[in-house]
Formats: structure tokens, C-alpha cells, sequence
């Protein structure tokens, strides 16, 4: 659900009326806004009703609909429990509930096969391919689409060099030709919270608005469940006009960013491994594009015909999915 706002201006003038000869009269502006928040407490607030008076006859039948369209769907079907949170943004890359980090320490490493025996290989995926954090609970067909919502398979290359597959990744997610042709071409690797983050921090300045209008201090007080050590965390405004337009007051969740792709290895430790000569290049195929334009940057030049499909294009999706059903038990005491 999107963030629901309204905004209003004061001190707008016509100029006076028609039996003044006097020059239009200057306005001065005075600009107020505010963010509804998505929770029943503040829908109440703003409909003036309680909890036993909100509720409609037809708000409760599209509930039921909704009910049943989702047991149609399946979509409460478990395929196991998860121990802890997982989060996209809530903790630094790597650490150990960053959704990232079980990602390349467990799922691909563990989920994916080499081409033949007693090959190595470096497995590419770019962070943007995970859309939403893993709670503490039932992983559920829902879970499944909410987190990876694609059917993007793994592709891969046989016998890269491993003297420059290992440099892809840099390439990848440090500044530099790669990087400036994804922007020219409008291609972001990272989930889009991140590429927000970074478009505020490359091109919003802050400029002393007031001097084009005033601010009017918010006529309505922001609504509290209790004091500041009772908040629980969640949107807090920073925006043009400051930091003060919260329908409900929040404390503030923490955001970390993420690299535009991950890496894990398969057969071996690329941190400590210097003998391998030749591994297979796999990665997400939504990143085709830019493996192959890294790998000529770096010197060796491939075609997409010289990639492969992937376990018959199995999506990622599914991978993680088929490892989510072998490793997290449906039952268990984290998992009601």
C-alpha cells in the first residue's frame, strides 16, 4: 500500500477586488502537509470511528473474498519455518540476519551444482533479485513471492578464466564504466528502496525554502500510542519540507545499504583459493548484460551464445524455495 498524504496552501490572494486600483497584493504562502499511516489505529482517527463502528458490510465481504482468493491460490501453504529475521536493509551486509549473507553462505552454495564433476564455481546474483525481508515464522507460498516475485533463471559460462571471473563482482559494485552504463541505460541492480536512497543522495540539496514560502506549523498533532520509548519502529518523514509530517509518530528503522550484487562459490573458498584456473561464471540471468560487458572490460569477450541455462532455466525463486522446504523444518517452536 502506498503512503497516503495530503498537502495544503495558505495566504493565496486574488489580488483585491475590483473597485481597488491598487497593485495585486503579494501572497505569502504557507505550505502544511501531512502523511496518513497505514494502520488501523490512524483509520480510525481520520474516520472518527473505534473499532467496533469502522468496519462496513462491504469492507467485511471483500475481506472475505480476499480470504477465500487466497485459499484458492494456496498461498498459506508452508514450506518450512524460519529461525530469525532475514532483513534486505535492517542490517549490514554481511551480517548474520542480513537476507544477503544467507544467501551466499547458505542457499547458493548449498542449492547450486557445477556443470561437471570437480568443477568450481563463482555464482553472481544481484541484490534487487530479493524484494522484501524473511520473519521469524512460517515461510509460506505467499512468503515465496513476496521475497522474489520473478522467474529469472541461472545462467552460465564454462571456463572462465578464474584470474578474472573473481573480478567481476568489483566491477560490478564499485563506481566505474559498468556502473555509469547502467545509469545511462536506466538499469539498477538493487532493490528499489536502495536506488531511491541513492538518487536523494546524488541530487537533493537542501535550499533555504523559506525564502519562497513559509512553513505553517502542523495544525494536527501527530497521533501516539504512548511516549517516545513506546514507538514501534516504522516510516518516519524526511522529505523537502522537513521532518515533521508524520500522521504516527515512529522510531525510526535502521537502513543499510547493499551492494548491487552478491557472490558465493561453489566447490571451493574464493577468499583463499589462488590455484584454480578455470571456474563456471554463473549468475542471475536477469544480469546477463552486465556479466558479459564486465567480462570484455576485463579483457575476455563472450556472447550470449556462449551461455547456458541453468536445471532447465529453474528459476531462482524456486532454488530458494526447494531450500527453504530441505532446511527450515515446517514445525518448530518459532514457527506458531
Amino acid at each position: 500500500m502506498e503512503t497516503l498524504g495530503f498537502m495544503s496552501i495558505d495566504g493565496l490572494s486574488t489580488g483585491g477586488s475590483e473597485t481597488q486600483s491598487a497593485r495585486p497584493q503579494k501572497s505569502k504562502l504557507t505550505f502544511s502537509r501531512r502523511y496518513i499511516d497505514n494502520n488501523l489505529f490512524s483509520m480510525y482517527h481520520h474516520s472518527n470511528t473505534e473499532r467496533a463502528t469502522f468496519s462496513t458490510e462491504h469492507g467485511r465481504n471483500v475481506t472475505s473474498a480476499i480470504g477465500d482468493a487466497r485459499k484458492s491460490l494456496g498461498l498459506g501453504e508452508r514450506y518450512g519455518c524460519a529461525p530469525h529475521d532475514f532483513w534486505v536493509s535492517r542490517r549490514p551486509y554481511p551480517h548474520e540476519e542480513s537476507i544477503f549473507t544467507w544467501l551466499d553462505t547458505q542457499v547458493l552454495p548449498q542449492s547450486i551444482k557445477v556443470s561437471e564433476a570437480g568443477k568450481k564455481a563463482l555464482v553472481i546474483m544481484n541484490t534487487g533479485g530479493i524484494r522484501f525481508d524473511i520473519f521469524q515464522g512460517p515461510f509460506t507460498k505467499d512468503t515465496k513471492f513476496l521475497v522474489s516475485p520473478f522467474t529469472s533463471g541461472i545462467r552460465y559460462i564454462k571456463d572462465v578464466p578464474y584470474k578474472t571471473a573473481r573480478q567481476v563482482l568489483k566491477l560490478l559494485n564499485n563506481e566505474g564504466p559498468i556502473l555509469e552504463a547502467m545509469r545511462e541505460g536506466n538499469t539498477y541492480l538493487q532493490p528499489p528502496e536502495h536506488v531511491a536512497a541513492q538518487y536523494r543522495a546524488h541530487f537533493y540539496t537542501p535550499t533555504s525554502r523559506q525564502e519562497v514560502f513559509d512553513l505553517n506549523p502542523q495544525k494536527q498533532s501527530p497521533i501516539s500510542m504512548g511516549g517516545e520509548d513506546g514507538l514501534f519502529p516504522g516510516y518516519t518523514t524526511y522529505d523537502d519540507a522537513g521532518h515533521d509530517g508524520d500522521d504516527t509518530l515512529h522510531s525510526e528503522i535502521p537502513f543499510y545499504e547493499v551492494p548491487n550484487c552478491v557472490q558465493a562459490s561453489v566447490g571451493f573458498d574464493y577468499k583463499n583459493d589462488e590455484e584454480t584456473e578455470v571456474v563456471d561464471l554463473m549468475y542471475n540471468e536477469f544480469i546477463q548484460k552486465w556479466i558479459l560487458l564486465g567480462l570484455e572490460y576485463l579483457g575476455v569477450k563472450y556472447g550470449s551464445e556462449d551461455t547456458h541455462s541453468y536445471a532447465e532455466a529453474r528459476s531462482f525463486t524456486d532454488i530458494m524455495t526447494d531450500w527453504v522446504r530441505d532446511h527450515w523444518d515446517v514445525e518448530g517452536d518459532h514457527c506458531p
